[in-house]
């Protein structure tokens, strides 16, 4: 039986600037020789401290092993930051922000800080019969300043048992079984992840609106002081196997989670003054699979030649079990907010995805007319594009996706290889519109734009009349294509020097020479360009470590 408390506190301090000389080219078109060159300061500031008290007792009595766990925790964080921008600044070696001829023009500092309190306390219990039977049971009692006054503390708790097989006559004396365990869980668990004040209805003073010399205030989020935590209620069963001398390692998973008083983002119309609010609305089910693998091919560590292969993997698919009646009604706004309707936008409805694509199905180009033909919810084909004729014609999800590979180390050689993959899901490909179907033919444009569009009557083709003052391509399964990746995530090279004899010569422990490369090559199903919205990288690196 024993005490422990742990205080700890941090404090960090960060800035960024960003400058763009008067010659740089996204200010060719400026006139104003005081607003050429601009530089962004911003400055961040974080600091948090948190307290936590525990008490431990262990009991052992026979084949009887009991240990409890009580702890108290309390905690707070600050985030804060402010950014202004200056201009005019006429040469490029000029890049102190104190050469700046200005302020932004019409501009002012921004910025913004949040504060999260916390307290919570936990009880749990792990009880041991003979090392074959397992029980473990916790319960906690969370509070956080994040949700509503009436609704700030939150209870969850978890049980679990367990049944060491390997441990039981029947497989105790097969040799070829190292480990056998089966094991089930249900509890519920809770949700930080919201905004540190959206419960509070917030205002901000307006230094440019006074009334009487005295400075007026704009409501700035709408609050909602019935916002609770949202809660996922979650039933496993799974499997710990190790067969084989410890060779073969198997890691089997299958869950059931329920999510209720699920935080949403309610997005709310124009004219409310806000653009969205957030509330406990929906219910929502999560039912997956997950495996890990692992073999070791060779295993003598004496000589120090091991080789092992790996495969892992998971499955999920969601469903939108509840959605209150207010979250219904959103759909309509969703459509409305995107007016132009060239991207899909995100619609929730009972018994659906939230990853849904809804865009409405296509027959395809009419030969005679170069037009796009719609099929309508009535079954009806038209030339006409019509919101309501939406549909969930995908998941934006994979199916299944993991990673597979192999770890070598052979007379100080050392080969990693790690191949990440995943198959089975959906991608609206908006980059096949945006620089074949919809681009304009007086750039320089991909290639398929003027071999494959429609030209003249009878010709069969997957993109409509390609020109100039077309109708931007609205959302439709024209585009909606199998997203299949198999991705080099990682590739490793190493030597390890330790049994040459000048590390020794040299006074060192160890001397290791490695290469690694990520995304080294992806293949996939789509013809796609990478880096249009998200940029990625191909990274090299070379290493040396020395032990003294």
């Amino acid at each position: 039986m024993y005490f422990e408390s742990k205080i700890s506190v941090s404090r960090q301090k960060g800035g960024s600037d960003q400058f763009y000389s008067a010659e740089h080219s996204r200010l060719e078109n400026e006139v104003d020789e005081s607003r050429k060159g601009s530089y962004t300061a911003r400055n961040d500031e974080s600091s948090s401290h948190e307290s936590t008290t525990t008490f431990n007792y262990s009991l052992a009595r026979g084949n009887h092993l009991w240990h409890s766990n009580a702890a108290f925790n309390i905690a707070s964080t600050n985030d804060s930051y402010y950014s202004l921008v200056a201009e005019g600044f006429p040469f490029d070696r000029l890049d102190n922000l104190l050469f700046a001829a200005q302020y932004q023009a019409n501009g002012r500092p921004t910025g913004d800080e949040s504060t999260i309190r916390r307290i919570g306390y936990l009880y749990s219990g792990n009880y041991s019969y003979d090392n074959r039977f397992l029980a473990d049971l916790s319960i906690k009692r969370d509070g956080s300043s994040q949700f509503g006054s009436d609704k700030r503390f939150g209870t969850f708790w978890s049980a679990g048992l367990g049944w060491n097989l390997h441990n039981e006559r029947f497989l105790k004396n097969i040799e070829d079984i190292n480990r056998f365990k089966l094991r089930s869980s249900y509890g519920t668990t809770g949700s930080l992840n919201i905004p540190a004040y959206s419960s509070l209805t917030r205002y901000i003073y307006s230094v440019s609106s006074t009334y009487f010399n005295e400075l007026g205030a704009d409501l700035n989020n709408l609050g909602n002081r019935m916002l609770t935590w949202q809660q996922v209620y979650k039933f496993n069963i799974g499997a710990d196997i190790e067969l084989f001398n410890h060779r073969l390692d198997l890691r089997l998973d299958w869950y059931r989670s329920i999510t209720r008083d699920a935080v949403t983002q309610l997005t709310l119309a124009p004219s409310t003054g806000f653009s969205q609010f957030a509330e406990n609305l929906g219910k929502v089910e999560n039912v997956g699979f997950e495996y890990n693998i692992r073999y070791k091919l060779i295993d003598d560590r004496k000589r120090g030649n091991m080789w092992s292969v790996f495969v892992n993997g998971a499955t999920n698919k969601d469903r939108l079990l509840a959605l209150a009646n207010r979250l219904k009604a959103t759909n309509e706004t969703l459509d409305k907010n995107n007016e132009r309707q060239v991207v899909p936008n995100i619609l929730l409805h009972e018994g659906m995805s939230q990853h849904a694509i809804y865009v409405v199905p296509s027959v395809g180009v009419d030969p005679t007319t170069g037009s796009e033909i719609f099929r309508t919810k009535d079954g009806q084909e038209s030339f006409t594009w019509d919101a309501s004729d939406k549909i969930a014609y995908g998941i934006a999800r994979p199916t299944w996706n993991g990673n597979f590979g192999s770890n070598l180390l052979y007379r100080g050689i050392e080969i990693g290889v790690i191949l990440n993959y995943q198959f089975g899901g959906q991608l609206y490909n908006q980059t096949l519109v945006n620089n074949v179907q919809d681009v304009n033919p007086r750039y320089n444009v991909d290639r398929r734009a003027y071999d494959l569009g429609w030209v003249h009557p009878g010709d069969l083709s997957q993109f409509t009349r390609i020109g100039l003052n077309t109708t931007p391509t609205r959302a439709t399964s024209r585009f909606v294509q199998d997203n299949n990746l198999l991705t080099l995530s990682t590739l490793s090279i190493g030597y390890n020097f330790y049994k040459s004899p000048f590390v020794k010569r040299l006074g060192m422990r160890s001397f290791q020479l490695s290469a690694v490369t990520n995304d080294l090559f992806q293949w996939s199903s789509i013809d796609i360009e990478r880096g249009t919205s998200n940029p990625f990288y191909r990274s090299f690196a070379l290493s040396l470590r020395l032990g003294l």
